[in-house]
């Protein structure tokens, strides 16, 4: 017997499974016939339609424009009575003549349809209930079946194995009995060792495709009653049945083995959040579960997650940044020089004091955000640049700009610290809201997350970008002009640097070249901890988010612990080995 007839063997027939939800289906829309017939429910019909075409992504933007457009031409003759009426009424009122027999006439047309419309929903979502009764009760009979077809599957693979185990030690008696030369001897163990190992894999193969055909025809039969559910609603779909049917999914295509790998490392710093939980109290006497950590935790990481997304876009096209920290210090010296009291001004710009205490606040604090994301995408833009045009690695072109940005810093300040900010420039920027402990620097970073998911998720950009990552040759083989993909990722990258940093300058409030120090590894760790594989083109922005967060919580419990500065490092460095190491390790069995 060969393993797909072993396997047909074992897994049921569900053929007449389907022709019962079938059948309750027809029955369904037989009752439904009447009223489909009519204009109204056609027009009905067409707007679902309509809405479908909007949401489908698999249609080029002509094509689905031009269907969109027959179905609202097709929806205009549908609705031809009612709006013939409505323009009948519009002359007659224009002319002055009677109008409220045409009105009458109206009133009754749509009153007619609002009934038809309560019935046909009151028709179509009794067939949903008594398609859910009958699927109900064919999964109550298949799902035995299903678990014996499993029981027997494991059976088969128990009898393979254990056959394996006896031919292996039948054969090590017979070569021991046979008294052979010690070298024959040694070949002979190592083929039957072989034969051994070829079976049990043959037996491991044979049980999963025996469990994966099983698993296939149980969603089947689920994906069969949820397509016909949805053709008795015209296509629409309930949350109840958007959320069954995401978690049956879900259950489809659940591996454990790859759900270890793919979130090892969040479980692993969950177990460690946990256990700082327990300890910490009886250990180092202090709460980690409080308001009070919780929002320490969102203002630090909140800038921190901002920075982690401008990286986040260049490692998903297998780059990476190692001017993060410099390009925040850019925007602080620029923030220090602007927004320094007067007669305290420390800082300056080539041995020249630029005051600008006679500006307004608000445009004092906008010129800060505008010359620093100016700045900063001019040398995001400037390494982008030497990697779009001559195929540098960003890790070259960046340490560069790293290089040159420090040293114009440390230059024209003359490696002088900062002053003292004027006087309600914090508040208005990193103040508190309210009695919260939230920074408004939260809200900054929600809307820039919000931003940024719609421009990585929704956007032909974003789709452009992530198949840059995964394989520029065929993007551009497809059209994709990758020379200025590269260059939007980084000039958004500093854009992001610009805004970030100076964010952290408001929130931090003093500073000096070295400010930013450190900061690249932190928002390139936040990344790998979150999933955005440095292998290119994979990557989401909650990744990013919830990288930054449990960096951010893990330096937060370090300080509370008041462990040395050099092992909190040492933990950074481990912790970022670590995400690479399995970001590594699902990149080749992906291979």
């Amino acid at each position: 017997m060969t393993s797909t007839n072993a396997i047909a063997a074992i897994l049921p027939d569900i053929a007449g499974e389907k022709q019962k939800l079938h059948d309750a289906v027809a029955e369904e829309l037989a009752r439904l016939e009447p009223l489909r017939a009519h204009r109204q429910i056609r027009a009905e019909q067409l707007r679902q339609d309509i809405e479908t075409l909007k949401k489908n992504r698999d249609l080029d933007d002509e094509t689905r424009e031009k269907l969109i457009r027959e179905d609202k031409r097709q929806l205009a003759m549908a609705n031809g009575h009612n709006v013939e009426l409505e323009e009948r009424i519009k002359a007659c009122s224009a002319s002055g003549e009677s109008v409220e027999s045409l009105n009458n006439e109206l009133a009754a047309y749509k009153q007619k349809e609002v009934e038809e419309r309560r019935l046909i929903h009151e028709i179509s979502h009794a067939g949903v209930l008594k398609l859910k009764e009958t699927y109900k009760e064919i999964k109550g009979a298949t799902d035995p079946v299903f678990a014996n077809a499993r029981k027997k599957a494991k059976d088969e693979y128990d009898i393979a194995v254990k056959f394996a185990d006896d031919e292996y030690q039948k054969s090590l008696a017979e070569i021991t009995a046979a008294s052979l030369d010690p070298e024959e001897a040694k070949t002979r163990r190592k083929n039957i060792l072989t034969t051994k190992k070829n079976r049990l894999f043959e037996a491991k193969n044979f049980y999963s495709a025996a469990i994966q055909k099983i698993k296939d025809a149980r969603y089947e039969l689920y994906q069969e009653a949820i397509g016909l559910e949805r053709a008795l609603l015209f296509h629409k779909t309930t949350i109840q049945s958007t959320i069954e049917n995401k978690w049956e999914t879900y259950r489809y295509k659940f591996n454990l083995s790859n759900f270890l790998l793919n979130n090892a490392i969040y479980i692993i710093l969950i177990l460690f959040f946990i256990i700082a939980c327990i300890i910490s109290r009886p250990a180092f006497r202090t709460d980690i579960l409080t308001w009070g950590f919780f929002s320490n935790l969102l203002n630090q990481a909140s800038t921190r997650i901002i920075l982690a997304i401008g990286v986040g876009g260049l490692i998903v096209l297998a780059g990476t940044d190692l001017s993060v920290g410099r390009l925040v210090g850019l925007s602080g010296f620029i923030t220090f020089l602007l927004m320094q009291r007067q007669g305290s001004t420390s800082i300056t710009f080539f041995d020249t004091v630029i005051d600008a205490n006679g500006m307004p606040l608000g445009a004092r604090i906008f010129l800060c955000f505008f010359l620093s994301i100016i700045f900063c995408m001019f040398f995001s833009g400037l390494s982008g640049f030497f990697s779009a045009k001559f195929k540098m690695h960003p890790f070259v072109s960046t340490l560069a700009t790293q290089l040159i940005v420090y040293g114009l810093i440390a230059y024209a300040s003359g490696n002088q610290p900062s002053g003292s900010f004027v006087e309600g420039a914090t508040n208005a920027i990193a103040g508190y809201m309210g009695t919260t402990g939230l920074s408004k620097i939260v809200i900054w970073m929600i809307v820039i997350v919000a931003i940024m998911w719609f421009v990585w998720n929704k956007t032909k950009f974003g789709k452009y970008m992530f198949a840059v990552g995964g394989n520029g040759e065929a993007a551009s083989v497809s059209g994709i002009s990758v020379f200025w993909i590269t260059m939007a990722v980084f000039l958004i990258a500093g854009a992001l640097y610009g805004i970030g940093g100076t964010l952290e300058t408001f929130r931090i409030g003093s500073g000096n070249a070295d400010f930013g120090f450190g900061y690249e590894s932190d928002a390139i760790a936040a990344c790998v901890v979150g999933g955005i594989s440095f292998s290119g083109g994979i990557g989401k922005i909650r990744g990013a988010v919830i990288g930054a967060l449990l960096f951010t919580a893990i330096n937060l419990i370090l300080s509370f612990w008041k462990l040395n500065v050099n092992l909190q490092s040492l933990f950074k460095g481990i912790i970022i080995l670590v995400a690479v190491t399995l970001d590594c390790a699902k990149y080749l069995r992906k291979k």
